[in-house]
This record gives C-alpha cells, structure tokens and sequence, in this order.
C-alpha cells in the first residue's frame, strides 16, 4: 500500500497517526532516507521482527539497526555512554554513519532470535524522519528496502511490485536520489578506538 505523503519536509498529524497504527499492527514501513530507502518495525514486538524477517527473508544472523532523533537516546541502548562521545559520531551525526556498541539490555529484538550484544544506531538527517520518530513512542529498527540478495528499491512502485499490501510505503513528493550507497558501518569498541565494518559516506 503506498501512502502519498503532501510535503516533502514532514507528515501531517494524520499521516504520522496513520504510520504509527500500522506499526502497532506489527507490519513494516518503506520510506525514503539520506541514503537508500529504508524499512522498518516496531522494535519492541517480536512479531513485527519476525515478520520483517520473513517478508524481506533476510538472513537472521544479520540483526537490525536502531533509527533515533536524538543522540542522547542512544544512551539508553548503550552500555558504555563514552563511545557516544567520539568525535566521528559527534562530525557525523545526524547523518550518513550507523554506530555499533556493546548493547544495554533493554526490550528491542534487532534478530528474531534477540541473542546480539551489539546494536547499530543511526541518527538520520531527513528532516521528516527526525519528526516522525520524535512523535512515535516507541523504538523504530530498520534495514534496507530490498529482498535477500537484491538492490534496495529505486522508488515506491517498486517497493509496492516486490511486497504488495504488506507493507506501506510512503511516497514523498521529492526528487528521486540516484544510486545511493548504504550508510557507512562502524565499530565503537573502546572510547579511542574504531573499526569501518562496511564503507560509505563519513565527513
């Protein structure tokens, strides 16, 4: 089902209420990112993982990644708050680059199986992403939009062609980015220490 969104920079109190019941029905969202479009859950309800999982049949071993407004919720995801303070998050954020940690225990199932120590966070830079999440109320756990093994898709009607009615997809009235790549991947170990797990764009 593709949702057409009236303005480029944010969705109307509607449209944000009418994502957010979806969710809650533990069914996925396509939308558009600073990078390639993206899908995502309700990160607290094991079922709506699951059934990304299995809409997309992603490799299980391959957990979720955490989209938040604010750096300053990370820290009740991550167990030693220092790594946030690293000047490539503090350059990148919001931004481009998924930040990997040692995770907190708390409620999110980033796998069906929930047995990660680790969690990838991003703080995106699309202005109505930044809103929608602010106004959510609950964690949002994403991944690309694509099927196992293939490209994300270039636009809604694709989306809509691989997955039908299972998901929504929203449809923003802007241009098209062309061949994005996936947000830059990085490792925070230790406050002095990183590793790039997968390239991309870092300032």
């Amino acid at each position: 089902m593709i949702l057409r969104v009236d303005h480029p920079l944010y969705l109307s109190d509607f449209e944000k209420e009418f994502c957010k019941e979806w969710l809650l029905q533990d069914k996925p969202i396509v939308f558009p990112t600073d990078t390639v479009m993206g899908i995502g859950v309700h990160g607290e309800s094991y079922q709506a993982v699951c059934n990304l999982f299995s809409l997309k049949r992603r490799d299980e071993n391959k957990p979720l990644i955490l989209f938040l407004e604010d750096p300053k919720k990370a820290h009740q995801y991550v167990s030693n708050p220092l790594l946030l303070q690293h000047p490539l998050l503090k350059k990148n954020w919001p931004g481009t680059v998924t930040g990997v940690f040692p995770m907190k225990q708390c409620a999110l199932y980033t796998t069906p199986q929930k047995t990660y120590n680790t969690i990838g966070i991003r703080i995106p830079s699309d202005p109505y992403l930044l809103d929608f999440l602010s106004d959510l109320g609950f964690p949002f756990l994403t991944t690309s939009a694509n099927m196992r093994n293939e490209q994300p898709f270039a636009n809604p009607l694709e989306a809509q062609q691989k997955m039908g009615e299972k998901a929504l997809i929203l449809d923003l009235p802007r241009e098209q980015v062309e061949a994005s790549q996936p947000s830059a991947v990085i490792s925070f170990t230790e406050p002095d220490q990183y590793k790039i797990l997968r390239e991309g764009f870092i300032r």
